[in-house]
């Protein structure tokens, strides 16, 4: 199965494509489909496995809803576009400079232009929220971290795979988008 071509994406996109709440049931259907082309007896079971595994998208997707519709395009700015998606589906807008996430993702050094426009956007409050890749830190991650604290700007981490104890995939992307909600004054 080629998930890059299931959601339509261009090559060099954002790889974290898990971020974004629709892509775990497209996938599932498509398993589902080849499941079933290759054991037709087995169809209503893996019917109704696809659908209990899709419906327990369900508290995911209406706190996306929910987050959405209280804090509409909300400027945001992350060390690296691992969440990337999951703020296209909240309606936020990321102010991070370009360069700047994709030096830090190719695991490189940012321009200090770029490092300058991010730092900028902490220390000007541009931005209400700092999302960090808590698995993949750098000293200029580690800076930018410490200057969003420094500054009053709340950081949320995130991480590019689900840390052990999660509960589950589900369970694991809804924690982040409570601490999204609690950092930006609502939630728990």
């Amino acid at each position: 199965m080629d998930v890059q071509t299931l959601l339509g994406l261009a090559d060099g996109a954002n790889p974290h494509v898990w971020y974004d709440p629709a892509t775990m049931p497209k996938v599932a259907r498509v398993v589902a489909d080849a499941l079933e082309g290759q054991r037709p007896d087995s169809k209503s079971t893996i019917e109704s496995n696809l659908k209990t595994y899709t419906d327990s998208f369900a508290p995911l997707t209406a706190k996306v809803a929910e987050i959405k519709t209280r804090y509409p395009a909300t400027p945001v700015a992350y060390t690296e576009p691992v969440p990337g998606y999951l703020l296209d589906a909240l309606g936020f807008k990321v102010l991070t400079p370009g360069g700047f996430a994709r030096a830090i993702e190719a695991g490189t050094d940012p321009a200090p232009v770029d490092v300058a426009a991010q730092s900028d956007l902490l220390t000007g409050h541009q931005v209400k929220l700092l999302l960090y890749n808590s698995q993949a830190t750098s000293p200029v991650t580690d800076s930018v971290r410490a200057l969003a604290g420094q500054s009053g700007v709340p950081v949320v981490g995130v991480s590019e795979t689900m840390p052990a104890g999660a509960g589950g995939f589900v369970a694991w992307q809804l924690a982040q988008l409570e601490a999204i909600e609690t950092a930006l004054g609502g939630g728990k």
